[in-house]
């Protein structure tokens, strides 16, 4: 499996979680910050290679800023 192909599917799995989370305990200032952390600290040595892991990491950063619970509907 490709670095890219294991970025995406850990933020995949990051998203479902924080979305069960907002739905029970709702969305606060620092939604995700510490998921957005543990992925930069996983993903750091490859970031530099590989401009997709980058974007992917930045998107999801991005997402989780941006996030409402009426996305879901």
């Amino acid at each position: 499996m490709s670095e890219l192909s294991e970025v995406r599917k850990d933020i995949s799995k990051v998203k479902k979680k924080l979305i069960t989370y907002a739905k029970h305990y709702g969305i606060h200032e620092n939604f995700g910050q510490k998921e957005i952390h543990k992925l930069n600290d996983m993903y750091f040595g490859y970031g530099y290679q590989h401009q997709e892991i980058n974007a992917e990491l930045e998107s999801f950063r991005e997402w989780c800023y941006t996030f409402d619970l009426s996305q879901l509907s």
